[in-house]
């Protein structure tokens, strides 16, 4: 069983309690300003913040939210959201593993049953997702699959798991019993600490990216260590297209000598 250790900073600081309802309509006010281009290398703009407030001020009664929405909350709301989905993504590649899909009126990823337990037999963790719902899950695919897929403000169920469990304030067992806690609101990773200055782009993600650009073999362990101390710039490289990052790179370590 999970407990939960709450400081007394933590329990003093305002929280905004997510609903299903607030979720759903925050998730459509993302896509919104994704579409009108106010997401910028996976990042949204001011603008599109101020947006998302006033729409949401605007569309959901005052019963519903029952304080000022402010930046803050929406950003940390948008990367537990991300956090959330991600065990989703993980686990079936979006939805590109072979017999699954995601069905809209139950809210299910579903399969034949041959093929949920021939996933299980190899992923035993995959059984707590087979009856659990995923609400807005392809407007989560288009917001969030990219990140996922480049690896690039991305973190796996593992990592999250190691990182929380080294919290001094959350002791937990498994990524599932997070998501749980979460859904009910009985914990809030943005409470805890802000998501977005823990974002790392690891050694080997960065080797990954590093290999494919042309670099000579000896420029590598340069490039490497220069990227996973300025992991700022790392995020920023590997949000541009392949073709011009050899470019970026050159520039980037250039312009800190």
């Amino acid at each position: 069983m999970i407990k939960l250790e709450v400081s007394g900073n933590t329990s003093k600081k305002e929280q905004l309690k997510w609903t299903e309802i607030m979720d759903n309509a925050f998730i459509q006010a993302m896509i919104t300003q994704q579409d009108k281009g106010n997401r910028i290398n996976g990042t949204f703009t001011t603008q599109a913040y101020a947006n998302m407030i006033e729409e949401l001020t605007t569309k959901l009664p005052r019963d519903i939210i029952k304080m000022e929405i402010t930046k803050n909350h929406l950003r940390n709301r948008l990367k537990t959201l991300k956090i959330r989905f991600s065990q989703w993504y993980d686990m079936f590649r979006g939805t590109s593993l072979s017999g699954f899909s995601w069905n809209p009126d139950t809210q299910l990823i579903e399969a034949e049953d041959e093929v949920w337990n021939k996933l299980i037999e190899s992923k035993p963790e995959a059984a707590s997702l087979k009856t659990k719902k995923v609400s807005n899950y392809n407007e989560l695919l288009a917001l969030f699959a990219r990140d996922r897929a480049s690896g690039i403000h991305a973190e796996t169920a593992k990592e999250m798991n190691a990182r929380l469990n080294n919290n001094d304030t959350i002791n937990i067992e498994t990524i599932t019993d997070v998501d749980d806690l979460l859904a009910t609101n009985e914990i809030t990773l943005e409470n805890e600490y802000n998501i977005e200055d823990d974002i790392q782009v690891l050694g080997e993600e960065i080797y990954k990216e590093l290999a494919p650009m042309g670099l000579e073999s000896h420029e590598i362990p340069k490039a490497l260590n220069y990227l996973a101390t300025n992991q700022a710039k790392a995020r920023t490289l590997f949000s541009c297209p392949p073709e011009i990052r050899m470019d970026v790179l050159k520039d980037m370590m250039g312009a800190d000598k």
